[in-house]
């Protein structure tokens, strides 16, 4: 992912496939701490 740009504009540079994986991760990320946060009690999701 290169990064190019002069003191005006900053242009990023990147393929599809590097799209894919960051929001991938970001996706697995909020899940994991969405879970980790989370409690299942009657039926209710609750935040711990």
């Amino acid at each position: 992912m290169p990064l190019n740009g002069d003191s005006r504009q900053k242009v990023f540079w990147f393929e599809p496939e590097d799209a894919q994986e960051l929001v991938s991760e970001v996706l697995s990320n909020s899940l994991e701490k969405f879970a980790l946060n989370t409690k299942l009690e009657q039926d209710l999701l609750r935040l711990k």
